[in-house]
Formats: structure tokens, sequence, C-alpha cells
């Protein structure tokens, strides 16, 4: 047995002599393999930032425009109401394949096409799967009151009207300002 071991630590050191340069090869593929590249958590936290969510809150969007408006001289306590056409909406990439088949002959042929359409999705490790986003639609707003206290000044009035047509992007058709009850 122990002449045995040496003889064959000759023939595996006469193989390595051999093939060095795969053997090195060999060694620095299964050290990158092994290395650490993070935690699962780290990864994880990566991937949600990277995939952006539609998070819009239309009492959040009332309250900064009217923190806002508040800002304006002469304007006061200020409350906004909006109203919104359509919500926020995310537009998915999708696979489509069609296929088509044809039944019969000559005039009595018929054609037949088929379409299926799949969301395309992917997937970061074995829990996480995330739909591609192609577009992110942000809501259409359909119209705006403030009421505010110094609603009776021309001047202010008009300042409130542009800055929430600036912000919404509404006509100033949709706008109405409006005077608050002060008790």
């Amino acid at each position: 047995m122990n002449k045995n071991i040496p003889e064959i630590a000759g023939k595996i050191w006469a193989v390595i002599k051999k093939n060095k340069f795969v053997m090195i090869v060999l060694a620095i593929g299964l050290v990158l393999i092994l290395l650490p590249t993070g935690s699962r958590s780290d990864k994880i936290e990566a991937q949600a930032e990277e995939t952006p969510s539609v998070s819009f809150s239309l009492s959040e969007q009332e309250e900064r425009i009217a923190a806002a408006l508040s800002k304006i001289e002469g304007a006061g306590q200020v409350a906004v109401v909006l109203t919104l056409k359509s919500g926020a909406e995310q537009i998915l990439a999708t696979d489509e394949s069609s296929s088509s088949s044809a039944r019969g002959e000559g005039e009595s042929a018929e054609n037949s096409m088929e379409t299926k359409s799949t969301t395309v999705i992917v997937s970061a490790g074995s829990s996480v799967e995330n739909p591609v986003t192609l577009k992110t639609l942000y809501p259409e707003y359909l119209g705006a009151l403030v009421v505010c206290a110094g609603a009776d000044n021309p001047t202010v009035k008009y300042q409130l009207i542009q800055a929430v047509a600036g912000l919404t992007g509404l006509g100033t058709d949709k706008i109405v300002v409006t005077k608050m009850n002060e008790s």
C-alpha cells in the first residue's frame, strides 16, 4: 500500500505537468465560482431598486400641490381637490407568436390564424419574478378645485390657476379657484 502512493502521486504529477495550463484555468474558474458575490438580500434590494413601480397616490399629490400653492404670496391656507380621467398604468412587454393553418383543398379551403400573447417575465432568483415594463403612463387629470383664503385677490387667483395648470397639465378652463370659508 505504501508503495502504491508514491507511484500514484507521480502519475498525478505527470498529468498536472503535462496539462498545466488547463489545470491553471480550472483552478481559476473554481476560485471564481466559490467567491461570494454578495448576500441574497442585497441582490433582492438591488432588483427592487431597478424595477420602477407605479406608485401614485391622489391624496399625496393633492397635499403636495396644496403645500406648494400655500407658499404663493397672499394665498394663505390652501386645499386642493383633483379628479382623474384615468389612473396610473404600466405597459408591459409581451411576447407574441402567431400560427396559421389551412384546412381543405381548392375553393373550400379554410385558413385560420391564431395569435398568442404572453407577458415577458424576468426572474431574479428562485422567488423573485418581475414583468418587463416598457412604459409607465401616469394619471391624466380631468379637473381641479382650489379653495384658499386669498382667492378674492385677482392676482393671487391668476397665480394659483397658472401654478395648477403647470403642475397638472390641465387647461385653465378646467381649474376652479374659490375663496375659503373663514369660519
